[in-house]
């Protein structure tokens, strides 16, 4: 319901806050491809879902479709550092993004290095 309400031609959506909702990778995947057909939304929360790698992925995939993306709130989603990898990639073509929040992911040392990389080129 919610990814077709994000995917509707003209929504003005903005912000849109769906922490603590466990909506799994599957539900993450789901919402990436809605909000590639929106590009109006200028702040994502979605904190606390179990997304896991996979479902952060799919939503950090949105940066390229939203140039829009001010802030994005992807926290203690059991994320690991495949994901930091591809924020790292997705940062190379957005760079509008403003505010991220990672806190309690499964990122390691390697995952931060990768980030640290793009951050130094931004």
């Amino acid at each position: 319901m919610v990814s077709t309400l994000l995917s509707q031609p003209g929504s003005k959506l903005e912000q849109l806050v769906m922490h603590d909702n466990a909506i799994g990778p599957q539900g993450g995947h789901g919402r990436s491809l809605a909000l590639r057909k929106n590009c109006s939304l200028r702040s994502l929360d979605v904190r606390n879902n179990r997304l896991q790698t996979g479902g952060v992925r799919a939503l950090i995939d949105t940066l390229k479709a939203n140039a829009n993306m001010r802030h994005l709130a992807l926290g203690d989603n059991e994320a690991g550092n495949l994901a930091m990898l591809h924020l790292s990639m997705a940062l190379k073509t957005n760079m509008g993004l403003q505010g991220l929040s990672m806190r309690g992911n499964r990122v390691t040392d390697t995952g931060v290095v990768w980030f640290a990389q793009v951050l130094k080129r931004n």
